[in-house]
């Protein structure tokens, strides 16, 4: 028994030293296997992110907030209350029209009052057809006021196909400044801070 544990002390000190080694960051995730699954990434910030999963309540979704300007946040307010879905379904995809609409949202919170945060988790996927107009679009024809936010791993903005600036039928491409960016390094910092 305790040559195993000086074993697995072994492995996870030499796994330390090749990590530490590299010019990259390399997290658990890349080690299992599961760098650039999206899905994966979006299920455990979620999970954290819902203050009805764990003892942690609210306070990592409020800390999760401190990364986004309070201008772009509006009236969003994390309580217990708040709910957190994973692809959330906001209808069928429409697309070649002049207000392209519905989709698939990675993580979908929403607060007492109705105002929400919408999270597009963007690792290595590109984006979809008028995908951050789309869910723009359906938010407002629901009457949701809402913050879009663009996670990717070094704070790339969204593509002109995202804000249907590419879409010859699109009446008005959704303005860069209704989005939020934030990368990677942001949600490690976070995580260092819930920790």
């Amino acid at each position: 028994m305790e040559q195993n544990l000086e074993n697995i002390s072994n492995l996870i000190k030499s796994v330390s030293e090749i990590a530490s080694n590299t010019s990259e960051n390399i997290l658990l995730f890349d080690m299992m296997g599961n760098g650039s699954r999206e899905r994966a990434h979006s299920a455990i910030i979620g999970f954290l992110l819902n203050p009805k999963a764990h003892n942690g309540g609210e306070m990592c979704l409020k800390e999760f907030i401190k990364f986004i300007s309070q201008n772009a946040l509006g009236g969003f307010s994390p309580d217990f209350n708040t709910n957190v879905e994973l692809e959330k379904d906001l209808g069928p995809v429409s697309v070649n029209c002049p207000k392209p609409t519905g989709g698939d949202v990675d993580i979908f919170i929403e607060d007492k009052n109705g105002h929400t945060l919408v999270i597009e988790n963007k690792i290595y996927a590109t984006d979809g057809d008028c995908q951050l107009l789309r869910y723009h679009n359906s938010l407002n024809d629901l009457r949701k006021p809402h913050t879009l936010i663009y996670l990717t791993l070094f704070r790339k903005k969204p593509s002109d196909k995202s804000l249907g600036c590419l879409s010859p039928n699109v009446i008005e491409p959704l303005k860069t400044e209704l989005v939020t960016n934030i990368s990677y390094s942001d949600v490690n910092k976070w995580l260092s801070n819930i920790k």
